[in-house]
């Protein structure tokens, strides 16, 4: 018998291979992702905003508060988005809109206690500058 977990990862992979691709501007009514732990709660709608790198692409919550890109496999059956694996999960804890993703990425430089909290803010500033790559590839 399977677990619950590889039952729902087998039911996405079905959905994900007979899928066509997202496009940007493509509404979902909600998230279901493989990879439940990184995403937890409940997933409120999403838009796809673009893409990051060729195979990455980038969606945000409806109301703009979270960012996050899906990886190695996507697709989409009766209004949601399925997907394999979380790549960035940016969030903000404010709705945000596309105008003030650059000023938050500016903001993100910071003094640091130690070194790993210097790898940390660095990383938060990647993930905040491939967010404000794919918006700008938008306009």
């Amino acid at each position: 018998m399977l677990s619950q977990k590889l039952r729902k990862r087998n039911r996405i992979l079905a959905v994900c291979g007979g899928s066509g691709d997202v496009v940007r501007g493509d509404a979902f009514r909600e998230v279901c992702l493989a990879a439940e732990e990184t995403f937890s709660g409940p997933h409120p709608g999403a838009v796809c905003c673009g893409r990051i790198g060729e195979d990455e692409p980038l969606f945000h919550t409806l109301d703009g508060q979270i960012y996050f890109s899906v990886r190695d496999g996507w697709g989409m059956k009766d209004g949601a988005l399925y997907g394999l694996e979380l790549g960035i999960l940016y969030d903000f804890g404010h709705p945000t809109e596309e105008e003030t993703i650059l000023e938050e990425c500016a903001a993100q430089v910071g003094s640091y206690q130690s070194y790993s909290g210097f790898l940390y803010c660095r990383d938060r500033k990647r993930e905040l500058d491939r967010i404000a790559r794919a918006m700008a590839e938008r306009t």
